[in-house]
């Protein structure tokens, strides 16, 4: 085996890890439908990654980034402090929270994404990446369409629109179309491309538009506008006079803030745009900023800002919408890092970031030409970036967001005027004669997947024991998967209030109590053990007790 089969079988598990787990759902199959198996997916094929890059480092350059190796490693190792030093949950923290899953694990392989990307060479990768990107956007598209017109052959539960895509909401279908639809607009923009391939182009980006009306989610249309903003400026600086340019931007930085007004319920834009949804993703971000402040080192544990919501949101957010109404996420990427790890978790992904902006400006300074490989990554990590500072970290969007980033610092990289070093090691690099064992290679990959996947499946397996145990109605084994590593306090809240409908009350009393020891900042299992017919009345006071500690402003306790 030699450097380019390894770099193809490279390409190909990055491309597979991208593709699969965003369209990655198990219907009527396990309680969780998209996370779990997201995540899944994600960490084994990311571990066949990693099991790679080990294997072959040197052929594969991983040396030539120290810097933002090192302020990776920080960022996740910083992460592992937290989980320790941040209190109770630490398998919680590890896997995120249920629904969710955005802890340690799945940034561990956001962040191999990202090194996997940055290793790709751009001459033969772009035409892979389109192509990926087609056939996801494609079936994403495709099935969004079947959901608006009522053909979903799934019936899912959701009090949203129905057209969810493979994400689960509205809002992250929305913008993953407007991500998609980004790259179509550079791809459209290309030249040599035929015409009819230009129509298909056009159609696919009328069609995307389409769905993201059909969505209900505005936020979709901003993820598309600044996208394809930004792919339309790098045309047209390479295309026309500077005049136009000019204009241009001022008309796009103009919309830009008529639309950010609107949203604020200000502008002539108001009326279209405000929603109530506005003031409810403002509540969430007080929430996010107090618990930042009042945890700046440390935060409120991974993942963990559902646990905290309650004690942290103000008391017009309690009122608003009644005090039941709660959030697991801060609708802010950024938000839900400071508040769940501290200020220096959010300055170590900024500075990852930065590493990010830093490459696209050493680019942009490079060549005024238009390339729409460039055009296309650089406004789909724009467009993501943009549905981050307003959305939820979903596994779906957060690994383009992280691949994205990898491939700008990679086109970058690989693109710079000769340097001595790196001209050095390109030339030296295509005359290496080393012949690598090919069973050797192939058997790392499966065995780092293998690893991988037993890390990720206790997650997996449990959602599904979950529900077969409900549906079979079998509560010896109800009962044993909920009590099983890792245990999910949701699950055995729900498990609880089962038992309890159906006169199992001494089961339903163990479960709970399990739960409060497990989590004891879970609002709900303490409200689950106050009502329970077996509780003592010195459990159903503590229990009340600790509803109020962590629900301060809720005028229904007293």
């Amino acid at each position: 085996m030699n450097m380019a089969e390894i770099e193809k079988i490279h390409k190909g598990l990055l491309l597979c890890a991208l593709a699969l787990t965003s369209i990655a759902v198990v219907p009527k199959f396990a309680d969780d439908s998209f996370n779990v198996p997201k995540m899944l997916i994600l960490v084994a094929l990311t571990s066949s990654i990693l099991g790679l890059m080990l294997r072959h480092q040197e052929l594969l350059g991983i040396r030539s980034h120290n810097r933002l190796l090192i302020v990776l490693g920080t960022f996740l190792g910083f992460q592992l402090l937290v989980m320790v030093v941040s209190g109770p949950g630490i398998l919680q923290q590890f896997y995120g929270t249920g629904g969710r899953n955005t802890g340690w694990l799945t940034y561990f392989s956001a962040s191999l994404l990202l090194l996997s990307a940055m290793k790709t060479k751009v001459d033969s990768f772009r035409t892979l990446f389109f192509r990926t990107s087609w056939i996801v956007g494609g079936l994403s598209v495709l099935y969004g369409l079947l959901q608006s017109i009522g053909k979903d052959p799934i019936d899912w539960v959701n009090p949203y629109s129905p057209v969810v895509g493979f994400l689960g909401n509205p809002n992250f279908q929305a913008s993953f179309v407007g991500i998609i639809a980004t790259i179509a607009v550079a791809a459209l923009l290309s030249s040599g491309v035929p015409v009819w391939k230009r129509a298909v182009l056009f159609a696919f980006i009328l069609i995307a538009l389409y769905e993201i009306k059909k969505t209900s989610s505005e936020q979709g249309f901003m993820v598309f506008l600044v996208g394809g903003g930004i792919v339309g400026y790098l045309f047209l600086r390479a295309h026309v006079r500077k005049g136009l340019i000019l204009t241009y931007l001022f008309m796009f930085f103009g919309g830009a803030l008529t639309s950010v007004f609107g949203l604020l319920n200000k502008g002539p834009l108001a009326g279209l745009l405000h929603k109530d949804s506005v003031i409810y993703r403002g509540d969430y971000w007080r929430a996010g900023i107090k618990m930042t402040l009042d945890h700046p080192f440390f935060g409120v544990g991974l993942d963990s800002y559902g646990d905290w919501y309650r004690r942290a949101r103000t008391v017009e957010a309690t009122l608003r919408r009644g005090p039941d109404v709660v959030s697991s996420a801060a609708h802010n990427v950024l938000l839900d890092l400071s508040a769940g790890g501290g200020i220096p978790l959010l300055v170590l992904y900024l500075t990852i970031m930065g590493f990010v902006v830093s490459a696209a400006i050493c680019i942009l300074k490079r060549s005024k030409s238009f390339d729409p490989y460039f055009a296309a990554i650089l406004g789909a990590w724009l467009a993501y970036h943009v549905q981050s500072l307003i959305s939820i970290n979903q596994i779906g969007l957060l690994i383009w967001g992280w691949v994205l980033s990898g491939l700008i610092i990679g086109y970058e990289f690989y693109g710079r005027e000769q340097d001595s070093v790196v001209e050095k090691s390109a030339s030296k690099s295509p005359k290496v004669k080393v012949k690598f064992s090919s069973s050797g290679s192939y058997l790392i990959i499966v065995l780092g997947m293998t690893i991988g996947f037993a890390i990720a499946a206790p997650p997996f397996i449990s959602t599904v024991k979950y529900r077969l145990a409900v549906e079979s109605s079998n509560g010896v084994a109800l009962q044993k998967v909920v009590t099983s590593v890792p245990i999910d306090t949701t699950a055995l809240v729900q498990s609880s209030i089962l038992f309890e409908k159906n006169k199992y009350n001494q089961q339903a009393l163990e479960l709970i109590m399990k739960a409060n020891q497990v989590s004891p900042n879970s609002f709900e299992a303490w409200r689950v053990l106050s009502l329970l017919s077996l509780a003592t009345p010195d459990q159903v006071a503590e229990a009340k007790a600790q509803m109020k500690r962590l629900d301060p402003h809720n005028p229904d306790l007293k």
